[in-house]
């Protein structure tokens, strides 16, 4: 990995995990996704509890528009490598 990644993270990757990730795409991907959704939905919602404040709308709204890109473009991929979305359980750091 870059040393300019490893200097940003603070800490390395145990290679365990990274390789944990090569194995299983699959999944990283679909939680990539949901994740983006998930950033997404977050944003809408803020719009819709704060929407007095327009100066935050804005910038929710331009948040959940690039996130749903990003959704999008990890679809696409997943697509490409014919992987089909299914539920995930949450990790136990997610739990």
């Amino acid at each position: 990995m870059l040393p300019e990644v490893h200097e940003f993270l603070g800490c390395r990757t145990p290679d365990a995990w990274v390789e944990a990730a090569l194995r299983e795409q699959d999944v990283m991907l679909i939680d990539h996704k949901n994740c983006e959704f998930k950033a997404a939905s977050t944003a809408l919602s803020m719009i819709a509890k704060y929407g007095a404040y327009s100066d935050l709308v804005i910038m929710m709204s331009r948040l959940a528009r690039e996130e749903l890109v990003h959704h999008e473009q990890v679809l696409r991929l997943m697509k490409k490598r014919k992987i089909e979305w299914r539920p995930l359980s949450a990790s136990r750091y997610a739990s």
